[in-house]
Order: structure tokens, then sequence, then C-alpha cells
């Protein structure tokens, strides 16, 4: 017989919505989480530009990953796609929480779509820096367009869910690793979060466990697919098979030892600049990444060379825009998560570039399987998900509906 829980330890089923996957995560809020259920399901390709029919077809996928999975409860805390959110860096003048909002909304006319009272968005606070001489308050805008956000509501209303809480992508990713940030000697750590999916890359920068950076470029893994399909005169469903199969881990092992050993997920990805035995030792018990072995095939950088290149160029933009407000934090370290990052060939690439050492983080590391309730749809828990940090961090976050 199952175990009764404290309604305070079951978190909302996190759902995550992506380009070319739902995602969906619950576990037991506690020191490290517990795995409730977890599943996911692949968008088909013809209905990801269809509002209609994705609509249609999240729903129904929605229902049916809640059933098979095991999920318990109807609350939700959902994520609005990243390829529908705007994030803005602002500097403002100090003042309260509402003149700060008043000034936000004002600086983000004319460089939002559309007016900024027909957004939903959130503000992080950055804090004080130094701008023409002055101290000026800098946050983070994170946009969403209304009807975006009460159409994926829709959705989960459809799907007979309650929606308790909507998140910026950026926000619930931070949340994912806050494990690493618990010491007083984890906040003089900056951490560069490299979350690569299907449409768009956010770039995260944080110091310690506050988030200090966040940029959505618009390069993700359908541009690689589509330059492949062209210089190699293929269809672009066959690029995408075959750039998959390039750089997809043999067996989705890890290099040592043989057998998986959810232990040993801190090694470094092949190739990385090596870690000293501090770092080593800080990983080790984190728990954060786990390296995966490149099968043997055609080079990955063929797949891609001219937007890798643009995506290289935006991270470099990124790391000297973060680099000239704060001189004094050098960035320690890459955690490559989202979709791409089993393209290990493309990780090392930008690493070797970037000259910063890499890791493929899986922020499932840390947590445990309940033994009691069905199976995970169409996931594997004893492998890496590195795809999962958005759908944990839902999970984490408070309610804020």
């Amino acid at each position: 017989m199952g175990i009764r829980l404290a309604k305070t330890d079951l978190s909302p089923i996190g759902v995550d919505f992506g380009t070319d996957c739902v995602r969906l995560l619950q576990v037991i809020n506690e020191s490290d989480s517990r795995v409730v259920a977890a599943a996911q399901a692949a968008i088909p390709t013809e209905v990801r530009d269809d509002v209609d029919a994705r609509s249609a077809f999240l729903a129904d996928a929605l229902g049916e990953l809640i059933k098979r999975g095991g999920f318990r409860g109807k609350r939700v805390s959902a994520s609005m796609p990243a390829a529908f959110t705007h994030v803005q860096h602002l500097r403002l003048n100090k003042g309260d929480d509402a003149f700060l909002n008043a000034e936000m909304e004002e600086q983000l006319r004319g460089k939002l779509p559309v007016d900024p009272t027909l957004m939903v968005t959130r503000r992080v606070d950055v804090g004080e820096v130094l701008a023409d001489g002055a101290a000026r308050h800098e946050v983070i805008a994170m946009a969403v367009r209304r009807g975006v956000v009460m159409h994926h509501v829709d959705i989960l209303q459809k799907a007979g869910l309650q929606t308790v809480g909507i998140h910026c992508e950026p926000v619930a990713i931070l949340e994912a690793f806050s494990h690493l940030f618990r010491r007083a000697d984890d906040k003089v750590k900056t951490t560069f979060f490299l979350d690569i999916g299907a449409k768009t890359t956010k770039a995260l920068i944080a110091h310690g466990n506050r988030l200090a950076f966040a940029k959505m470029i618009q390069v993700g893994g359908d541009h690689f697919d589509q330059q492949y399909a062209d210089a190699s005169g293929i269809e672009l469903a066959e690029a995408r098979r075959r750039r998959r199969a390039m750089t997809e881990p043999a067996a989705r092992e890890p290099i040592t030892p043989p057998e998986f050993d959810r232990s040993q997920r801190d090694q470094p990805i092949a190739g990385s600049v090596s870690i000293d035995g501090a770092a080593d030792a800080e990983l080790e018990e984190a728990q954060v990444a786990v390296a995966t072995e490149q099968r043997a095939a055609e080079p990955a950088a063929d797949a891609g060379d001219e937007m890798l290149d643009c995506l290289i160029d935006e991270l470099q933009l990124c790391i000297g825009y973060h680099n000239s407000v704060y001189p004094q934090r050098k960035i320690d370290m890459i955690v490559f998560i989202g979709g791409e990052s089993r393209q290990t060939g493309m990780c090392q690439q930008i690493a070797r570039s970037l000259r910063l050492t890499a890791q493929l983080g899986d922020p499932l590391a840390r947590a445990c399987r309940e033994e009691t309730h069905k199976p995970p749809v169409d996931v594997d828990l004893d492998q890496p998900q590195p795809s999962f940090a958005v759908a944990l961090g839902l999970c984490r976050l408070p309610t804020n509906l």
C-alpha cells in the first residue's frame, strides 16, 4: 500500500511547453526531490506551427500522460514557451516596487513588439550597477503576450487541469539547480547555464543562486537541422534524423564506469578543460553532470557550421556584457541543458570557443524514484535528463496564481 503524503510535500505537476516536446514532472519537495511521476510526448512536426492543431494535440496528450504516468491531483505549474518570451535588461532609477514597475513598463515601450500593457511581465531584480557614473537598479524583464498565456491556460483547462502557477523558463531553470548553491561558499560561484532547445537558446549567468544575466537567442536545433538539410540536399525530417544520430550517446551510457551508476554523474564532458581537485569534490557532492560518449559518425560540425558560429558569437556577446558589468566575477563553468545538449560534439566546440569548462547538466541527478507508482512515460530516469530542468524548477517554484 502506498504511503499517504502530506499535501504540502507533493508539488504541483510541472508542465514544460517546449517547441518539440511537452514534459511533465511531479516530485515530493524535500532536501532532495523525490520523483513521483514523469512523462513526455514529442509534438509532431506537422502541428508545431498550426495553432489549432497544436492546441488539440497538447490537450489530448496532457490528459493521456497524466493518466498513464500516475500523476496525483490536477494542480499544475506551467512554463511559457521560450519562443514567445521576450527578455530585456533594464536599468532603472531606485525606488519602491510600484515605482520600479512603472518605470520598467515605460522603458519597455518601443522595445517590445506590442504595448507592454498587453503583456504579462515579470521582473527579476539583479541589483545595483554603476551606469554613467550613477548607481542604477538593474532588472531583467520577462514578458509574454497576455493572449499566449491565456491560450496555454485554456489548453490546460481542456485537459481537466487547474493552473496554479505560471513561470518563465529562465527562473525555472535556475530553481532546478538550486541545490548547487546551498553553502555560503557557493555564492561566489559564477555559472553559465546554456539551454539549447529546438527554436531558442536560453543563456543564463548566475551568481550563486541569483540570476545576473539572461538572454533568449533565436538559434536552436531546428536551425541546425535546416542548414544541414540545405547543405545535404535532403528533406528536413531526414536531416533531423541523421543529425540526431551523429552525436546520440552510444547506448546512452557515461564514458566511465561501463555500467551506469547514478553516483557518477559528475564527470566532465570529454575534451573539456580539466577541473581541479577542489572543484571535483564540490561537483561530486552536487552530482550535477555526466559525460556522454560520442558515436563515431560524420563530424558534428558538418551539421551546421554557420549557425553554430552565429550562436557562439551571441554567447561571446553575452559573456562580454556580463564581464563589463561584473569585471570581478569570472565565469567558472558552463552547464549545458536542453534537448540539444545531447549533441556532445557541438557542446565541446562551444566550450572550446568560449574557453570554459563544460558539464552536461542533469537536474534529476539527486532525485530518487518513488517505487509505488506507475513507470515514467517515455522517460528513462536511470539516464541523465538534461531536458527536465524547466519541469523540475516548476515543481519547486511557489504557486503565483
